[in-house]
């Protein structure tokens, strides 16, 4: 059984979210304060700064030797580069930190703030009786931040290669587009170190890191959104996803056997149901989804009843895998089988993977011409921008703008800003056809029903006229 030694919880590395970047200040400045934000990380967890081998560790790079220097080189480093004691001792040492092309770099440190100053030269230590007559001299704290930034900024690019695409200079503050080459620069100690300095990043190098870590510090923001919208669904007092009492017994008869259940793991329906209605959703289901491949999408709960007091016409909580859809609102239907959708597929939500990423931003873009002197949109802004709210309308436009029609899907004229639908002008809707068109969902198939899509449209017709919520009222979890 392993020993537990302390119960303080272990702090992670910190959202970029809390990061701020100014794009008028200078860019060496910037660079400074993402390594001195990174490196806070040491201090946050109380890291033993002299166990070298326990934190300076890289995917790029490594600590290759650590030597100790003899006390009174290290009260010369001391007195020389930390001023504030110059009474207690305080190790120094020798690192020789390596590349994956053997490029090496050697600097002295301690584990106490070193000034600033020291890394911006090569300096010639009189009294210090050492092979190399210049050395480079850097606060370890530094020497980490700025090998981690390298790291992340390397990783990231070789990862989700998106630096590469033409259309990245689009998204670059700098207008730029990248090479490999760039990139590969970036680990190689041969680059990065300076003539005279520690560290000595060109232009370009800066300019890659910091829209690499603009694009985290989106994805960081994104991430966020998604886990508080995760927290408020299941925060809710009244609870959706829970069975109601006192349901009579030929409504529980239909929840027990009817054809939603041949995709779904349990069915509830309202005390109110009328059955007759439910018949024909039950129907136009057996056409609707013949557009999936129902054998590949996991199975979650349906539950269709009142939701008036979570002021919503549709909720999905995800750990669940249950959806709900208001009674009076079977239009909500799709929107939240999205969400189901965005959190099944894959491993991670879909909503938040690199091949999205286009999406976000141009939905962004779209959502945010409209905030001036909007204070609605301006106060949903999270909400509506949360990218598994985005990911679930975008397929509701998707399957508009393919012409679909059925009861379990919104009107086009309903997806506006006032639901927080932005503008669909032609360059957004190819985008997010060619983003969903690789699903391969199944029109052809669909289409050939259409004899029965038609009367089946005729009849739903009596459950549009008894629906007691505006079409176009907002579906919110607020």
């Amino acid at each position: 059984m392993e020993k537990v030694t302390s119960l303080k919880k272990e702090k992670g590395t910190r959202s970029f979210t809390k990061l701020k970047i100014n794009a008028n200040e200078r860019m060496d400045k910037t660079i400074d304060k993402i390594v001195k934000f990174i490196y806070k990380d040491l201090t946050d967890n109380e890291v033993d700064l002299s166990n070298f081998n326990e934190y300076l560790i890289f995917n790029n790079f490594t600590l290759s030797e650590v030597e100790v220097l003899p006390k009174d080189e290290s009260n010369k480093i001391r007195n020389t580069f930390y001023k504030k004691d110059t009474k207690n001792f305080y190790q120094a040492y020798d690192l020789a930190i390596e590349d994956r092309e053997l490029n090496y770099l050697n600097v002295f440190t301690n584990t106490v703030d070193i000034s600033s100053r020291a890394r911006e030269h090569i300096w010639r230590m009189s009294n210090i009786n050492h092979s190399r007559s210049s050395q480079r001299i850097c606060d370890v704290k530094y020497l980490y931040g700025m090998l981690k930034l390298l790291d992340i900024t390397y990783e990231h690019c070789m990862f989700y290669k998106e630096i590469y695409n033409e259309s990245f200079s689009e998204f670059s503050i700098y207008g730029n587009n990248y090479a490999k080459e760039d990139v590969i620069n970036i680990v190689n100690l041969e680059k990065v170190i300076g003539v005279s300095s520690t560290f000595r990043l060109t232009q370009r190098m800066m300019q890659l890191i910091i829209d690499v870590i603009l694009i985290k510090q989106s994805s960081d923001y994104n991430i966020e959104l998604m886990e508080q919208y995760s927290r408020d669904i299941h925060s809710e007092v009244a609870r959706a996803f829970e069975t109601k009492k006192n349901i009579p017994q030929k409504i529980i008869n239909v929840m027990n056997n009817n054809k939603f259940l041949e995709n779904f793991s349990y069915v509830e329906l309202d005390s109110d149901t009328d059955l007759n209605k439910f018949k024909l959703v039950e129907k136009e289901f057996l056409r609707i989804r013949k557009l999936f491949d129902m054998d590949k999408i996991k199975k979650a709960e349906l539950r269709i009843r009142k939701l008036g007091k979570h002021k919503a016409l549709g909720l999905y909580y995800p750990t669940l895998k249950c959806l709900c859809v208001d009674i009076t609102s079977p239009s909500s239907f799709m929107h939240e089988f999205g969400h189901h959708l965005d959190y099944t597929l894959s491993d991670r939500p879909l909503s938040l993977q690199y091949d999205f990423r286009s999406i976000l931003r141009a939905y962004t873009k779209r959502y945010d011409s409209h905030l001036e002197c909007n204070p609605y949109l301006n106060r949903k802004r999270n909400y509506f921008l949360t990218p598994t709210e985005i990911f679930a309308r975008t397929f509701e436009i998707y399957l508009v703008n393919k012409g679909l029609s059925t009861s379990f899907l919104k009107d086009k004229d309903d997806m506006d800003i006032s639901n927080g639908y932005p503008g669909m002008d032609e360059e957004f809707i190819s985008s997010i056809n060619s983003y969903f068109d690789r699903f391969n969902f199944n029109f052809f198939e669909l289409n050939k029903e259409e004899a029965i899509k038609n009367e089946i449209k005729e009849t739903m017709n009596i459950i549009i006229e008894e629906i007691k919520y505006s079409a176009t009222k907002q579906v919110s979890f607020f």
